[in-house]
């Protein structure tokens, strides 16, 4: 998330607006997958609940912008 909201602040100032579109639909998906996930009943424990999503944050509570020890993952760092 830290590698893409970096990514996503240094292309918006100079974007086109069909990538600014691009760029905002990209935030809802994240957080529509987000939402999702509390809700899907393969994620909970068969106790009715209704899940309750926490308040939309500026910033990662993790704020590494180094790249995991993933060897997959860590190559997005180097990518451009």
């Amino acid at each position: 998330m830290c590698r893409y909201l970096t990514l996503r602040e240094e292309i918006e100032p100079t974007a086109t607006a069909p990538v600014r579109r691009h760029l905002s639909q990209l935030d809802h998906l994240i957080r529509g997958n987000l939402e999702w996930s509390v809700r899907v009943p393969r994620h909970h424990d068969g106790r009715a609940v209704e899940p309750v999503m926490s308040p939309r944050a500026r910033t990662p509570s993790d704020g590494r912008s180094s790249a995991p020890p993933i060897p997959a993952v860590a190559s997005w760092w180097t990518e451009r």
